[in-house]
């Protein structure tokens, strides 16, 4: 850090130390409070019921599920069709697909 830098910092360190001197020179504590005391009226006084106390875990009872009953028959499926694949047949003679030349 600078010597400038070193300075800013100790003068506001001291501003802040005279500031706080002069709060507590010119400190009043306030005057003329009062504490007001207001007597409970009957409606207000009532007994506290006892406390409810619920369980963290849920209690209620589901009925068991019922087991879906076993198919009597079972389910075929159609088998697929089985499709001819045709394939072009390429002479000898290389009349086919010309494919690049590879170094």
């Amino acid at each position: 850090m600078s010597k400038a830098g070193l300075w800013a910092v100790a003068a506001i360190a001291v501003l802040t130390l005279l500031y706080l001197v002069y709060l507590a020179a010119t400190f009043e504590a306030p005057t003329g409070t009062s504490t007001v005391v207001v007597p409970a009226s009957v409606n207000q006084v009532r007994e506290t019921p006892a406390p409810v106390i619920q369980p963290s875990l849920p209690q209620s009872r589901l009925p068991p599920r019922e087991q879906p009953a076993a198919a009597s028959t079972p389910i075929i499926e159609a088998a697929p069709e089985e499709v001819a694949v045709v394939i072009a047949e390429v002479d000898a003679a290389g009349e086919g697909i010309q494919l690049p030349n590879l170094n």
